[in-house]
């Protein structure tokens, strides 16, 4: 399905957007060992996500559970695993432009990146040094175009400012692109990463990715992956009927469910019939259900 949104011409962009997101819990979890660790102070599944966008197309395409700080890097070694799994007949197809944020902004990552054959725009710190030993927050930022230190490559440097929440007052932040574009470009590909938060958000708020109570690492992974279908069918529902608006995930989600799954939409409706009947017959109301062949 991605394949067919090409549009015919120049190659469209095929934005990978890449994060990590806590899926917290409290409590022994002894089936699975070895995944729930503490990062940035939240303890649960720490989960390296890959999520697609193009032509309004959305999808999470695939994921990694950090394994703790002796196991692979999360914001290097495993964002570029994820990007690998991307096939061949998808990047030959679009321009790929990696998305994240300024915890993926070392070297050995954009270096990953640039070998894949893709660009990247990640955000950085403030104090990044470049090569002649000045911090990044000391450039001219309006697209210039700077050498970090360890990094071969050239990258591009564009500066804005961001709103914070609870009358917090505006905090400058950093963009780097590997791409030559203009300040205004960067800093409106750089803000285009902030959709990932979105679905991290929808997929924990209406699609519970973030409530399992299996105990098995396989009971855990079958959930998250049913998590994540149940939200691409209803993204899917969505752009069915209203492509154009924002998503009602509640109406998207009934809409995908009686076209997938009509059976369980009826099975469902005969069943609370079953549980009601005395209500009904109190009421005076009987309900017969009878079969036919159409």
């Amino acid at each position: 399905m991605l394949l067919e949104r090409r549009k015919a011409g120049r190659r469209s962009i095929l934005r990978a957007i890449v994060d990590l997101t806590p899926l917290q819990k409290s409590g022994s979890f002894e089936g699975l060992a070895g995944l729930v660790h503490v990062l940035n102070k939240k303890r649960g599944l720490q989960l390296v996500v890959l999520y697609l966008e193009v032509d309004g197309w959305r999808v999470p395409w695939g994921f990694r559970v950090w394994r703790g700080k002796d196991s692979a890097s999360p914001g290097t070694t495993l964002a570029l695993k994820l990007l690998r799994t991307l096939p061949k007949a998808l990047t030959a197809r679009y321009r790929v432009m990696v998305l994240a944020d300024s915890a993926f902004c070392g070297v050995e990552f954009i270096e990953g990146v640039r070998r894949l054959g893709h660009h990247a725009v990640v955000g950085a710190r403030r104090d990044r040094r470049l090569t002649d030993g000045t911090r990044l927050d000391q450039t001219a930022i309006r697209g210039e175009r700077v050498y970090l230190q360890g990094l071969a490559v050239p990258v591009y440097v564009a500066a804005y400012w961001l709103k914070r929440d609870g009358g917090g007052g505006r905090e400058k932040r950093f963009v780097l692109c590997t791409r030559a574009l203009s300040p205004e470009h960067i800093v409106r590909w750089g803000k285009r990463r902030w959709r990932i938060e979105g679905f991290f958000k929808t997929a924990k708020g209406r699609f519970s990715l973030d409530r399992f109570g299996q105990g098995s690492r396989l009971g855990v992974y079958r959930y998250l992956l049913l998590s994540l279908i149940a939200y691409l069918l209803a993204h899917w529902g969505h752009l069915s009927r209203e492509p154009g608006r924002l998503p009602r995930w509640g109406a998207a989600a009934r809409t995908i469910l009686e076209e997938v799954l009509p059976q369980a939409v009826i099975e469902g409706l005969l069943t609370e019939i079953e549980k009601r009947s005395a209500l009904l017959r109190s009421h005076g109301i009987e309900v017969q259900v009878n079969g036919c062949k159409i």
